[in-house]
């Protein structure tokens, strides 16, 4: 393994883990937030909190693709690279000895490891893809909201000008 992959390597999981641990130590803060919170309405709570939810468990999510990462450049990347040069003494197929029982059984955890780590990226999208249709969906309601609260304000407003110019001024009931 060259340097540049050392290097390259190491700094994507190191990323991988700061951003890991931001994603969590922001969401544990809005969850304790939240505990305390007396200004938004329980469903904006609601919501917040299951962001916060989503959001770490993307973050965990993070932290173990980083590991995984970094056992496969510790303890996988010197042995498959010794397969690739194995591979790379033979260039003819025809002539290339088979596979001992210790190289198939390499090559089968060696894909069985990238398939896992496919898979948890795959989740990972499919959490980040879930947390921007609900936040979407949560900020369409709120600005539907909003502007039913408005039209009601202003309908009610236009009532009681009405009522003051026809000369029918009432006090609001308390």
């Amino acid at each position: 393994m060259g340097w540049p992959q050392v290097v390259f390597g190491s700094a994507l999981c190191l990323g991988l883990l700061a951003v890991a641990g931001a994603f969590l130590w922001f969401q544990a803060r809005v969850l304790h937030r939240l505990a305390d919170e007396v200004t938004l309405t329980p469903n904006e709570v609601a919501f917040q909190r299951r962001a916060a939810y989503r959001r770490i468990a993307a973050g965990l999510l993070m932290f173990v693709l980083a590991v995984l990462l970094a056992g496969a450049m510790v303890f996988l990347e010197g042995p498959a690279q010794a397969l690739a040069d194995w591979f790379d003494a033979f260039p003819d197929p025809e002539k290339r000895p088979p596979l001992t029982d210790e190289q198939r059984d390499f090559a089968r955890r060696y894909g069985t490891y990238w398939l896992v780590i496919l898979g948890l990226l795959f989740a990972l999208l499919v959490i980040g893809a879930w947390d921007y249709l609900a936040t979407r969906r949560f900020m369409r309601r709120e600005q539907r909201r909003i502007r039913e609260d408005r039209k009601a304000m202003i309908a009610r407003e236009a009532d009681r000008m009405r009522r003051e110019r026809d000369g029918y001024h009432t006090e609001p009931e308390a």
